[in-house]
């Protein structure tokens, strides 16, 4: 059985660094607990992610 790879690694470690910034911004911005915060944000980064690979393709 194979990995994915370096690049699929990086490119899901990336995402996940993204879901915790994107956690950051909305408890502090919007004053909710870091849980509710990042429940968002794990709900939110898939659409962010699609955006940004269309953006940067």
């Amino acid at each position: 059985m194979r990995g994915d790879g370096f690049m699929k690694s990086m490119e899901e470690g990336g995402e996940g660094v993204l879901t915790g910034r994107i956690a950051e911004l909305i408890a502090a911005r919007m004053g909710m607990d870091p849980g509710t915060a990042l429940t968002v944000a794990a709900a939110a980064t898939p659409y962010v992610i699609s955006f940004l690979r269309e953006k940067f393709a």
